[in-house]
């Protein structure tokens, strides 16, 4: 029978409407409730219901008046010993919990604080208490108050240690507290008490991730597969990431692209837990950027931009990708975009100082560097980099003082990265400054990081050669060729480098053999070739000589063989075929190449060998009159090497005034970058010939006696850093040229010190014939 409206069918709608939410058919009840205007008897009922409802079914801001309702109704309840009022002052602490929760979900935080502690004391029932007290917890994650949060959920653990929600509660504060070893802790203790849950395997595998454990990380995702986990969309990504940071190839690439490709496809940005779906795309670029495929990786980072432009990360690692494809302005553009969100860090200071230091800006680079190195004094090879440009500054300014700072911040980067790779750089910069017992100390240290490196062998054997060890010197370039064979590696240096040994001994068949060597290795680097004439041209064998410089030449378009050539027709007595290939050097040398390098090889030749001091100075002139026009190239050295030869010519021929005159260009061009003159005299590893140089100039401006002062220090100390000689010929050369300057009656000293300086450089030509001609005037 249809029951007439009233209240007695509203009672029956509500214990409908109560069956239906027990079946957890929410739709249906609320239906059923919205349709009923509750009389007194039913209001208190109704309101329980309502509210119990609507936050079952998330509409926690409609439940909580309702809920209000439900509670000021217990709060006024009399206890007046009936049944009745007994099971509502029962449900004061329920009320309490479920207006709270509510109260929470709609960020009304500090209320539903209130409300849960008192929920938390007025429940008695332990399983509800401990709901209480974990949606407590909950509400302080939601207000970032994770100590209180990590309190609460102590206090149920130590209650109930298998209460699973608080272990799940616990690690998440510990992640946002940055805790590692607690959020690890708490997901060997959550998937212990249940394994199903993919939360707490999400964050022990974050934390991993960020601290670079791959491994780590790897092996708590296997876990979760393993316990038959449904991966969520965060745990699929961080899959990629964790795999990515693992591979060593390729193929292992091959994996985490396939997991991208499948999450491109099946993602649903209304249901994924992906805080952001362009990380996708992004990881896709970083895998072809892995796979040194820069230009597929730019394609999925733009996507990823036009997906979220809002990303300051893309823009950084925009950045980075066309930086490593050498467009360094583009690159610039790409930081600048960023700037907002990275200005500040050490990785948008060194990204910018990279582009600056690519395009040859070493001193912007550098106010970078040092921003980058203040946010973050170990971040990446920073330090380094500071370091080399402070070197670079010493190698053409020679300030000691950027050694100085070049070594302080190399001494930081060793300090925080001490491997066999940095000990091996800083080794170099002391051989820069012939610091060799240092560079030893450094290369034998790196030895015992990596035993077989090469570089550190080879360098030792540089070390070695400049103390006059050869033997210890042939020994260490041994070792290194055998370290690059235990690799099936290939290097230009140890073969050359132990031949230049043998040249220093007079075995000059052994250095051609090391030589050929090099040349099996690589057999397009001309050099060789050239290096092997040489040998031959030491060993008297000038067809042979000429035919490898020929050969040379035959793959070269400089020049300079034909002055090689010319050199071994000279040594032969056939002056006038040397003077030949001399003139076709210069006549066939491109002015905007090698040409001005011939002319001054030519020059020196008219001088030194043929004693034609009108023709030198002609031809030098010609050379600096294609610099001046700007139609030929020189360096600035090699400007100055020309001045000082036709100050020699003038001071060789007489002519003193226009000597001194060349003199002092020539020295303004060689100090025009040098610190101070103290400086480039000092610098190590060209010390006897920037003394040369100066002393030259000093000479020919008529300052003889600090010209002779300047000679006699070029025998203290290392030779030069690329010499071949085991002791400086040219300090005696140089002294000749002094006595000559002194008149007719030096010329005997002149001649001892010119045929001191043979004895030491046997095969020059210079020294050759001045000694012929010394002799023949003074009838020796």
């Amino acid at each position: 029978t249809e029951l007439e409206d009233g209240p007695e069918k509203d009672a029956v709608l509500l214990e409908i409407a109560w069956c239906k939410y027990q079946d957890r058919e929410m739709e249906e009840s609320i239906r059923i409730l919205d349709d009923l205007e509750p009389a007194d008897d039913i209001y208190y009922s109704y309101h329980n219901l309502k509210g119990r409802v609507l936050a079952a079914l998330g509409k926690n801001k409609e439940a909580v008046p309702e809920l209000r309702v439900w509670l000021s109704m217990i709060l006024e309840t009399v206890d007046d010993g009936s049944e009745e009022s007994q099971k509502r002052l029962r449900r004061k602490g329920t009320a309490y919990l479920m207006l709270g929760f509510c109260l929470s979900k709609i960020e009304e935080y500090d209320e539903a604080v209130e409300m849960l502690k008192r929920a938390e004391e007025e429940i008695t029932d332990l399983s509800e208490k401990y709901g209480a007290m974990n949606t407590l917890a909950e509400t302080y994650l939601s207000m970032e108050e994770y100590e209180r949060a990590v309190d609460k959920c102590d206090q149920i653990i130590a209650g109930e240690s298998g209460y699973y929600p608080a272990y799940v509660n616990r690690q998440k504060a510990y992640f946002e507290m940055q805790k590692s070893q607690g959020v690890v802790d708490d997901y060997y203790r959550a998937v212990e008490i249940y394994p199903g849950y993919y939360m707490p395997y999400l964050l022990a595998a974050k934390v991993f991730f960020f601290c670079r454990q791959y491994e780590d990380a790897k092996g708590v995702l296997a876990r979760a597969a393993e316990n038959e986990v449904e991966f969520s969309d965060e745990m699929k990504l961080f899959q990629v990431k964790i795999l990515r940071n693992l591979a060593q190839s390729e193929q292992e690439r091959e994996e985490p692209m396939r997991i991208l490709q499948e999450l491109k496809k099946s993602v649903n940005p209304e249901e994924t837990d992906l805080e952001d779906t362009s990380e996708i795309e992004y990881e896709t670029a970083l895998l072809y950027w892995d796979n040194g495929q820069l230009d597929t990786a730019l394609k999925h980072l733009g996507t990823a931009i036009r997906q979220n432009p809002s990303r300051g990360q893309y823009f950084m690692v925009k950045g980075d990708l066309l930086r490593q494809k050498d467009q360094y302005k583009e690159a610039l553009s790409a930081y600048q975009t960023a700037k907002e969100d990275y200005e500040g860090t050490a990785v948008y200071y060194y990204g910018v100082g990279c582009c600056h230091e690519g395009l040859e800006d070493s001193e912007t680079a550098l106010s970078y560097f040092m921003k980058a190195a203040e946010q973050d004094a170990g971040y990446r090879d920073v330090n380094e980099k500071i370091s080399d440009i402070y070197m670079e500054r010493y190698k053409t300014g020679y300030d000691p003082e950027d050694f100085s700072r070049a070594m302080i911040y190399i001494k930081h980067e060793v300090e925080n990265w001490e491997n066999c790779y940095i000990l091996v750089h800083r080794g170099l910069m002391y051989m820069e400054v012939m610091q060799l017992e240092k560079a030893i100390e450094d290369f034998e240290k790196a030895l015992t990081y990596q035993p077989d490196d090469w570089a550190a062998y080879n360098n030792m054997g540089y070390c070695y050669k400049h103390k006059g060890d050869y033997k210890k010197s042939i020994e260490m370039y041994e070792k290194s060729l055998e370290a690059l064979r235990q690799r099936n590696d290939k290097r230009v240096l140890p073969y050359s480098n132990m031949a230049d040994c043998y040249e220093i001994l007079g075995e000059y068949e052994r250095a051609v053999d090391c030589y050929e060597k090099d040349l099996e290795w690589y057999p397009d680097r001309i050099s060789f070739y050239q290096e092997i004439g040489d040998m031959y041209y030491y060993m008297g064998d000038y067809q042979k000589a000429i035919k490898s410089y020929e050969t040379a030449g035959s793959k070269w378009q400089n020049k300079e063989y034909l002055i090689k050539i010319g050199d071994a027709q000279f040594a032969q007595g056939k002056l006038l075929r040397a003077k030949g290939n001399y003139k076709k050097a210069i006549q066939t040398a491109d002015p905007r190449g090698d040409a001005y390098y011939r002319y001054n090889d030519y020059a020196e030749r008219l001088i030194t060998q043929y004693f034609d001091y009108k023709g030198a100075i002609a031809i030098l002139q010609k050379a600096n009159q294609g610099l001046l026009k700007g139609d030929w190239n020189a360096s600035r050295n090699a400007h100055g090497t020309n001045e000082r030869f036709q100050a020699r010519a003038y001071y060789l021929s007489g002519n003193l005034k226009e000597a001194a005159a060349h003199a002092k260009k020539a020295l303004e061009l060689y100090l025009a970058d040098a610190h101070s003159e103290e400086a480039y005299l000092e610098y190590p590893v060209s010390r006897p010939l920037h003394l040369s140089r100066v002393g030259e100039c000093y000479l020919y401006m008529g300052q003889t006696e600090k010209a002779y002062e300047l000679f006699g220090q070029m025998g203290s100390g290392y030779r030069c850093e690329h010499c071949r000689f085991g002791e400086c010929y040219e300090k005696y050369r140089n002294l000749g040229l002094y006595y000559l300057g002194l008149g007719g009656k030096y010329k005997r000293d002149a001649l001892e010190h010119y045929e001191k300086a043979l004895s030491i450089s046997m095969h020059d030509l210079e020294l050759k014939e001045m000694v012929k001609k010394l002799r023949k005037e003074t009838g020796k």
